[in-house]
């Protein structure tokens, strides 16, 4: 019974491996053409831009502040 075990084991053993190997870099290899697609779509798809932006403050004598926020959006 051991001898027969013994046989196929190391071999059968060696199989598991390879497949385990192959399947861990087939879904690295997929994550990563995943990973671009999605960068790729991103860079051409989003033309949404904050092309300026500032803040303003006016403090008065009484201390009160007027604050003025400008951002000037391109929704593309």
């Amino acid at each position: 019974m051991g001898e027969e075990q013994g046989g196929e084991g190391p071999r059968l053993g060696a199989q598991v491996r390879r497949l385990r190997v192959r399947s861990v870099i087939r879904i690295l290899l997929l994550a990563l053409v995943l990973g671009g697609v999605v960068a790729l779509a991103r860079i051409t798809f989003n033309t949404e831009r904050v092309t300026t932006m500032w803040v303003g403050a006016r403090i008065a004598a009484d201390g009160s502040a007027r604050i003025t926020e400008v951002i000037d959006y391109d929704f593309g």
